[in-house]
Parts: C-alpha cells; structure tokens; sequence
C-alpha cells in the first residue's frame, strides 16, 4: 500500500497487478475533477493457463509499476527474506491448486480488497477504507464486508 501511496502501481509476479487510471474531467472552464479507478489484474500467464474470464480495462495505466517490495515486507515483519520468498511461493502455488479443485475461491488482500472467482468469472471488490484513503472515485463498487487489520 505505500507503493500505491507514492503513486506507483504494484505487481506481484505471476500473479496480480494493482494499478490505477487517471481520469481527468472538465467541469467548467476553472474547474477539473481528478478521479482515481484501481484494478487488480491477474498475471495474463494465469488467465490463459487456468481459462479464466478476467475483466481487463479498455485504456492503459498512465502510473509506472513496481514489483512487491519483499525487503519492506523482511523489515516490517522481522522475519528473514528466503523465508518471506517462500511464504509468497507457498501462497501463490496454494492459489493455483485451488483454481484446479475448486469452482469458488475468494483471494483477500487485507485492508486492499478481495478477488473472487466462481466458475471461471473474476470479479474484484475494494475495500470501503482503501477506496477513502486513497480518494479513488466512488462509482466503483466498494466491498463494506473487507477484514480489517488489527
């Protein structure tokens, strides 16, 4: 999230992308409004492998991305970065055996969102305080059911 803060979309490899568009809109000639709209985009290489019907956005992003920051993640946590890297390998290689066994899974990205897929369909929520801190627009549907963090 603090990637996201600083204006810079984030990419977990092989996995997901959390990125966002700017839209700019004129409201009267002093006036424009700046609206943020975030998406999650699963890996293309997931999509095609496991034929999943992904919704993917009709423009391109304007904001550059970053792969997830594991030494960030070793520090906050305290714990080492081999086990951090396997922790991460573990969760994607248990993601992949549930989309070969099960019809409905349900992905939460704490304090960020969930993804779920059902029956090949994926569909992302955001949560109600991620959409607020950030100041992303309001048309987007905002997940109030999102877990908090402690």
């Amino acid at each position: 999230m603090n990637q996201m803060c600083t204006g810079r979309g984030v990419r977990i490899p092989g996995f997901v992308t959390f990125n966002y568009k700017i839209f700019t809109r004129e409201v009267n000639q002093k006036k424009v409004v700046v609206e943020r709209v975030p998406f999650m985009l699963l890996n293309e290489d997931l999509v095609r492998k496991y034929d999943l019907k992904s919704p993917r956005p009709a423009f391109n992003f304007d904001i550059s991305e970053v792969p997830l920051n594991l030494s960030q993640i070793t520090i906050e946590s305290g714990l080492s970065r081999s086990c951090v890297e396997t922790c991460i390998d573990e969760v994607l290689q248990a993601f992949s055996r549930a989309l070969v066994c099960d019809t409905h899974i349900e992905f939460h990205f704490p304090s960020i969102g969930r993804l779920i897929i059902k029956y090949g369909e994926v569909e992302q929520y955001f949560c109600s305080s991620f959409m607020t801190k950030y100041a992303f627009g309001q048309e987007i549907v905002k997940d109030k059911s999102c877990p908090r963090l402690p």
